[in-house]
């Protein structure tokens, strides 16, 4: 809760909302009253007295204030923070330029194999509209059939 001195500032500069100013107004006593009446009549002779004065020459006046103030307290240099050997940008760059020709190399250097049908000198085509190929197993053993789309083959679909 506020105390005695900020509710009568409130009271006195119409602050307070009806409820809160008539039980202020409730516990002060005559004298109070007089008061407040003797300071809105010196409040609005203040308002009506007083003017501020037009300051002539409002930018010299500015212009010497600033200097006064950079006189007090002179720039400081600004800080930058200390550079490694080299910048971090080009050795972002660097990296992403290692990485593109790391992967350029790979593909001239290192074999590529096609991926699909696999082809040797053992390998017959048997039918080029389906691109079924078949070739001699690894060691001899046997015979694949390899069938490039052949679409889905049910697991218990037996096949001849």
């Amino acid at each position: 809760m506020k105390n005695f001195e900020e509710r009568y500032t409130a009271w006195l500069d119409g602050e307070m909302d009806d409820r809160e100013r008539e039980e202020f107004e409730a516990a002060l006593d005559a004298d109070s009253h007089q008061e407040a009446v003797e300071w809105q009549r010196l409040r609005g002779l203040l308002r009506e007295a007083v003017q501020p004065a037009p300051m002539p020459h409002a930018d010299f006046v500015n212009s010497q204030v600033l200097a006064s103030i950079r006189r007090e307290f002179p720039a400081q240099p600004e800080s930058r923070p200390a550079r490694g050997w080299l910048p971090v940008r080009w050795l972002a760059a660097a990296g992403v330029f290692l990485l593109a020709l790391a992967a350029g190399l790979s593909f001239l250097v290192l074999p590529q194999r096609e991926i699909g049908a696999p082809g040797g000198r053992d390998s017959v085509a048997l039918d080029t509209k389906f691109g079924a190929v078949a070739f001699a197993a690894p060691g001899g053993k046997g015979t694949v059939l390899w069938v490039n789309d052949a679409g889905y083959i049910p697991a218990n679909e037996g096949l001849k």
